[in-house]
């Protein structure tokens, strides 16, 4: 028994109703349920543990009702007991006790109490749904019918009922319920006593975040961790010269990189360019040791030879 439950079974005390022998009424109960709610939940839990109602519970105060006839003769009265209005509020736990709860997990469903037979009078059950974190709780209504107005369910957008309100919901129409801000939802089912009818059916999962982790990739990893990039012992990316120690799979493999003869081709051209060598045109020969998964292929890459390169660059021959 939780202090939320007694403190709303206190506010839900009907305020009509006549005193017990303690002489304490609904109204002062329910005007100071904030105030009194720890104690009583403390003393209310003591109870249920030991398993024994309190006997001045039991005791009531007996007014006679005038039904008809001779108001002299006693058979015509009809006994009325009254009990105290703390009573009740024990007695209502345990007839609730088969609803509400702490729900966990990625998929569950829960109903009102008796469902598919109609709910009892003055229900009260509290719901807290919860899914794993970084999700969302997906509520869904699979049946749906509450006494319009005066019987509902309420629900927060969190754990409590201090957390923003989604909605209030009542009558025949299933509810549709927009995904939780956070892992968390509270559902709160009120009823009175008067036209109770079937409740509802409702299941909730795990859905999606709002906000999911993004896994960083090489182009974005400064932006993603430009703390831990910029760090002392930022991330070394490998270079061309150190791929072999790196990924030895990778240059092992059936068709490698030659990295060598792409440094002598390079050297070939730099003296070229500095008019010691000629142009070091690639033969199909040489070309196939450095590229030959490329050189295999079907339509491969046509390297311009000295004779047409006029034609094709006029102005820089």
């Amino acid at each position: 028994m939780s202090i939320l439950d007694v403190n709303m079974y206190l506010k839900k005390l009907d305020k009509s109703k006549a005193t017990g022998l303690d002489d304490v009424g609904s109204n002062i109960l329910s005007m100071c349920s904030n105030v009194i709610a720890l104690a009583l939940t403390y003393l209310f839990d003591l109870r249920i543990k030991c398993g024994k109602f309190p006997s001045i519970f039991k005791t009531a105060r007996v007014c006679p009702n005038f039904k008809s006839g001779d108001a002299c003769n006693p058979n015509n009265y009809r006994p009325i007991a009254v009990l105290p209005c703390l009573s009740k509020i024990i007695e209502r736990h345990i007839a609730n006790s088969s609803c509400g709860g702490h729900l966990q997990g990625i998929l569950q469903t829960f109903h009102s109490p008796h469902y598919p037979q109609t709910y009892p009078k003055y229900s009260s059950c509290i719901w807290r749904l919860e899914t794993p974190v970084g999700t969302r709780v997906h509520l869904k209504f699979e049946s749906f019918a509450v006494e319009t107005l005066y019987d509902k369910v309420i629900i927060h957008d969190g754990s409590s009922e201090k957390d923003p309100l989604v909605g209030t919901y009542s009558g025949t129409d299933k509810p549709s319920v927009p995904y939780s801000s956070s892992n968390f939802y509270l559902v709160i089912f009120q009823s009175d006593q008067d036209n109770q009818m079937s409740g509802f059916n409702a299941s909730f999962s795990a859905g999606r975040s709002k906000n999911p982790i993004h896994l960083p990739s090489v182009e974005n990893m400064r932006g993603d961790f430009p703390t831990f990039v910029r760090s002392k012992n930022p991330i070394h990316l490998p270079s061309v010269e150190n791929m072999r120690g790196d990924f030895p799979t990778f240059v092992r493999s059936k068709n490698p990189i030659r990295l060598p003869l792409c440094r002598e081709y390079e050297r070939r051209f730099s003296l070229y360019l500095l008019g010691k060598e000629p142009y070091p045109s690639p033969s199909v020969e040489n070309m196939r040791e450095i590229f030959p998964t490329f050189v295999r292929s079907k339509n491969p890459i046509r390297l311009p030879s000295v004779e047409n390169m006029r034609g094709d660059f006029p102005y820089i021959c």
